[in-house]
């Protein structure tokens, strides 16, 4: 599986999920915590902060999503 960079551009902090756009600006893919692989976890992760993940379908949606995120 190849490695993606994006930023975050939303944080859900209640729904403890959030956003990603990949750096070419092509896709929002979302994200849940438990995707969120860094040292710091999801706590660690801000707005506006590089990181690089995983891409992935998402069952039972239309949409793909990030995992193995970790600060870039």
């Amino acid at each position: 599986m190849e490695m993606h960079t994006g930023f975050v551009v939303k944080l859900l902090r209640q729904k403890k999920c959030g956003f990603i756009r990949l750096a070419d600006g092509s896709e929002d893919l979302f994200f849940h915590v438990s995707g969120v692989t860094d040292s710091d976890g999801y706590d660690g992760l801000l707005e506006g902060v590089e990181v690089c993940f995983l891409i992935v379908e998402n069952p039972g949606r239309d949409r793909r999503k990030a995992i193995g995120i970790v600060r870039n």
